[in-house]
């Protein structure tokens, strides 16, 4: 057992309530995983969710920036007084402790707690679990990031998805419909003799 110091200035402590196990925790644990050195103490995880318990100190008591996207994609700014706000649909959201959220690390999310960065949480819709929050991270940011940041999605492009039942592929699946691309499926790849 290990003593997790405060959060940094501008982190959040969350007790963690669920994880999200994924191909690069797998290969971490069995020292596969080019990313996790083999020579430092390790402990896996990438995607969490849980409810914050603490806020670092430059979070407490300053004004705060807020920073979402419209849905033409724009970064909007909105800046807030330390005390309690209402705030509009698409404005973003500060987080507080007893908020409920999801999120990813760099490693660590094995743990009872852990310290992360504002910009790595998200709220956790009021409809889902600890369960679904914790699975949503890394599978969505890669499908995003993979048809959406270098794919350039747009309507009636051609997608060919690997592994279309898995959580990225499923992902993927949802994007092309967002986008009205035609996808293709390929759910597993063999060799016949």
């Amino acid at each position: 057992t290990e003593t997790l110091p405060p959060p940094g200035p501008e982190e959040v402590r969350v007790r963690v309530c669920a994880v999200g196990l994924n191909f690069a925790d797998v290969f971490t644990v069995l020292g596969m995983y080019d990313a996790a050195s083999s020579k430092e103490k390790l402990v896996p995880g990438l995607e969490f969710s849980g409810v914050v318990e603490a806020i670092g100190e430059r979070l407490q008591n300053r004004k705060t920036a807020i920073v979402s996207r419209s849905p033409d994609g724009k970064r909007n700014v909105l800046i807030s007084s330390p005390e309690p706000s209402q705030s509009k649909e698409g404005e973003g959201q500060r987080v507080r402790v007893g908020d409920r959220v999801m999120g990813f690390s760099r490693f660590g999310s094995f743990s009872t707690h852990v310290n992360v960065g504002t910009s790595f949480i998200r709220p956790i819709p009021d409809d889902w679990t600890f369960q679904q929050g914790a699975a949503f991270v890394v599978q969505g940011l890669t499908a995003w990031y993979g048809l959406v940041e270098l794919g350039q999605a747009e309507a009636g492009k051609k997608v060919l998805i690997h592994s279309a039942a898995g959580g990225v592929g499923l992902f993927c699946l949802q994007i092309c419909k967002m986008f009205d691309m035609i996808p293709g499926l390929c759910t597993s790849v063999g060799i016949s003799s």
